[in-house]
């Protein structure tokens, strides 16, 4: 029994992994008494987050996953690589896969991540498929990532004023807003963890990292947890 987030996005580089390692530290803070938190990837060519050895991700193919989470007693998160998928969407569209999910007490979560910069009509396009095929029991949560360039409309509207969300915002159960940093000492520090294989959670005891850098550590692990509190908390922790 358990919440099963997955991370989607058909274009690489648009930080599924990066999100994979937020919500798994974040879980894994706030794990239910006796459960445990799977962590699978599903990208075969690369296998992103084997760079991450504390969370002990697991590589499976998409057909596997049924069977993988159906014995799971927990949470569990997903990495979707973006050769899977296709496959993927392919498997939670099938009639047998959100039943054998509910039978075992899993419910799914599925975050789509949408980018600014040259790929973000592509994520928006990725997202609104999403949107269109996936079965309305499947909580969409989509993830602003504004690494690459703000996310705005071609008339300078954010997110919140485009049409795909003026549309279909009754099918989003949230957004999170991943803040730019790179030009920053806490882009410096973050990209620094990420480069070590690290989490917030093992990052911030670390002697690794100066002092002011753990600091900065903190504070944004606490920004991503309260993003992720107002929209996990009222319903499934």
């Amino acid at each position: 029994m358990g919440d099963v987030h997955l991370i989607v996005q058909r274009k690489a580089g648009t930080g599924k992994t990066t999100i994979a390692t937020f919500l798994a530290d974040y879980l894994i803070q706030r794990q239910r008494p006796g459960g445990s938190l799977l962590v699978l990837d599903t990208d075969t060519a690369h296998a992103s987050l084997s760079r991450f050895p504390g969370l002990q991700a697991r590589l499976v193919a998409p057909a596997e996953l049924t069977d993988v989470l159906v014995p799971h007693r927990g949470d569990a998160v997903i990495d979707g690589g973006p050769e899977a998928h296709a496959a993927i969407m392919d498997h939670l569209r099938d009639d047998q896969t959100l039943p054998r999910l509910a039978q075992a007490g899993h419910a799914l979560t599925v975050h789509c991540v949408v980018v600014g910069g040259g790929a973000q009509d592509d994520s928006l396009a990725n997202l609104l498929d999403s949107i269109r095929t996936l079965p309305p029991s499947i909580r969409l949560i989509v993830w602003l990532n504004d690494y690459f360039g703000e996310i705005v409309s071609p008339t300078g509207q954010p997110f919140d004023k485009m049409r795909v969300y003026a549309e279909h915002h009754h099918r989003l159960f949230g957004l999170v807003t991943l803040r730019a940093r790179h030009n920053t000492m806490f882009g410096r520090a973050l990209q620094d963890m990420l480069k070590e294989g690290m989490t917030f959670t093992e990052a911030v005891p670390s002697p690794e990292f100066f002092i002011m850098e753990r600091q900065r550590l903190v504070m944004m692990q606490r920004e991503i947890a309260g993003l992720l509190d107002l929209v996990l908390l009222p319903n499934d922790l």
